[in-house]
């Protein structure tokens, strides 16, 4: 079996392929829905297939340097095709990080060489559908005026959580991620007070659901039960317009998980993140 750059004609066999684990491929189908198969000047779709034609493994590969290398890299599907994903994906300069179910991440990356890791994360993917009842914060969406807080936000939280400033190689790229985030809605703030104190970003949002990142609450408001009204505020928000909200969350983050399960998320699936 080969890895193979899918194209147009390769449409339904991929998204067959995604919705038979809708929750565990949703940030894969949000792009597909929102920017297609086609190849791009920042993205590709690649896949492996069986002596069948039947789709075995996928991968979204976007964020492509100037260099050719992608920035991120999202697998799923057979262990070993995963494995022949990332020996092509090698070849052209691999990836800087990689998400997805633990088992297709980790033979991806053994694909791509296991190249040293920054970031080697045992995470888990969280499902809701339907939210606990509770109090609510009041939230808006980021304006360019925040833009100073949401970057400390999203710093702050990348050390606490990993111990790394950031996921982006420089921060002109960083930078420009916020702003973009900032620009098309994907940036939420819940304020206290009249004070910013909850970031959270909608990192897909499509027919199928949504999927959110980056959580953080500013830490002098911390103990208050201000991340359980964020998220919930958050995921009401959503579930108006979406019929699932997913996110993943380190395994040691007691305090995260304890929030979400409070919220009625429940545990699905083993994620993997790395970064190098």
């Amino acid at each position: 079996m080969q890895a193979t750059i899918l194209h147009q004609h390769h449409l339904k066999a991929l998204q067959d392929f995604l919705v038979q684990d809708i929750t565990g491929n949703l940030f894969g189908l949000g792009r597909l829905e929102q920017s297609g198969i086609q190849p791009r000047a920042d993205s590709e779709w690649w896949g492996v297939f069986d002596p069948h034609d039947r789709l075995q493994a996928a991968c979204f590969a976007g964020a492509k340097g100037p260099d050719g290398t992608f920035g991120l890299l999202v697998p799923a599907g057979d262990p070993q095709s995963c494995l022949t994903l990332g020996l092509s994906l090698a070849v052209r300069g691999g990836g800087r990080w990689a998400v997805g179910e633990r088992t297709a991440t980790d033979f991806l990356w053994k694909g791509m060489g296991k190249p040293n890791t920054s970031i080697n994360s045992d995470q888990c993917l969280y499902e809701l559908t339907q939210p606990h009842p509770g109090d609510c914060l009041s939230l808006r969406f980021a304006t360019k005026n925040d833009r100073s807080w949401v970057i400390h936000a999203a710093t702050e939280m990348m050390k606490e959580d990993f111990g790394v400033k950031q996921f982006m190689d420089d921060d002109e790229r960083f930078q420009r991620s916020i702003d973009m985030g900032i620009r098309s809605h994907q940036e939420l703030i819940g304020e206290y007070k009249n004070q910013p104190v909850f970031r959270i970003k909608i990192s897909t949002l499509c027919s199928y659901g949504a999927q959110v990142g980056g959580t953080w609450v500013e830490s002098k408001f911390r103990g208050k039960g201000l991340g359980q009204a964020g998220m919930r505020a958050t995921v009401n928000h959503l579930l108006s317009q979406v019929p699932r909200v997913t996110l993943h969350v380190r395994e040691q983050n007691n305090a995260a998980i304890g929030c979400y399960s409070a919220i009625g998320f429940n545990a699905v699936q083993a994620f993997r993140l790395l970064s190098r």
